[in-house]
């Protein structure tokens, strides 16, 4: 992990760190706290709803997801609302989907092939969760992802499901759920990322963040997007060029990572 960290670019690392900051924005931390409650008394009965953070999330990503970014933007708020446990697990698919392509970070492929040969972890993300804070990362053949979940649905407490990218093992992990008391939050389907100018400087910082995503100059831009000189826009956010790299996700919010019973007397 520690090596993986090293190996990231000085750019990646800087929009990381502030994806990380634009998290803790979005999902301020809960002091300490692990637990609400809210208590509505009336003539007839008194309602007391308790809602405090789930006790664990899984994120789940093809091993060849390239998306740092992204996939930190994700994990973030899991820690900032005081989920206690954090995982994350790249899984080998037999047909990785853009292996060749997203294969390694060019600073870090001598050594990775070293370590997982034959493999297309991408070193990018996992030295993001260095950089997060995930502490517990796995790799997993796409074979024992259904075992290692079933093991999962025994454990004591609510989880979480994040799920990266496009897998195909996502049919067995749909069919997982509807079994566990476990919610699944799956990245929403991006068929481009839009910039409002030309310069290509700009779209070079985007495709290298975003080396999965499609980048579509959109001149005539919608009319609910900010008044950004030059931006980066999808449906959900918009970003100036000086937050070009970073990311949050406008539809993850923070009640999924939220576990809420409810006592009625």
């Amino acid at each position: 992990m520690e090596a993986a960290y090293s190996g990231l670019p000085i750019q990646t690392k800087g929009w990381i760190k502030k994806t990380i900051a634009l998290a803790h924005n979005l999902y301020p931390s809960r002091l300490g706290c692990t637990e609400e409650t809210l208590q509505r008394q009336n003539d007839w009965h008194t309602l007391t709803v308790s809602l405090r953070p789930a006790d664990r999330l899984l994120l789940l990503y093809p091993a060849e997801y390239p998306a740092a970014t992204r996939a930190v933007a994700a994990a973030a708020p899991a820690l900032f609302l005081g989920v206690d446990e954090v995982m994350a697990v790249a899984v080998l698919s037999e047909n990785p989907v853009g292996a060749k392509k997203f294969r390694y970070a060019p600073e870090f492929s001598h050594q990775a092939e070293g370590l997982y040969p034959e493999t297309p972890l991408n070193f990018n993300v996992l030295g993001a969760w260095e950089l997060t804070g995930v502490e517990d990362v796995f790799l997993m053949p796409e074979a024992r992802l259904l075992k290692f979940l079933k093991k999962l649905e025994k454990a004591e407490g609510r989880s979480r499901i994040i799920v990266l990218g496009s897998p195909g093992w996502l049919g067995q992990l749909t069919a997982f759920a509807g079994n566990a008391q476990c919610r699944i939050w799956q990245e929403p389907h991006l068929p481009h990322i839009c910039l409002n100018t030309e310069d290509r400087q700009l779209y070079e910082i985007v495709k290298n963040i975003h080396p999965d995503l499609k980048v579509k100059v959109l001149l005539e831009e919608p009319d609910n997007t900010l008044e950004f000189k030059e931006k980066i826009f999808t449906d959900d956010i918009c970003l100036s060029r000086s937050h070009a790299g970073c990311w949050a996700w406008g539809r993850l919010e923070p009640g999924f990572f939220m576990s809420r019973q409810i006592a009625v007397e």
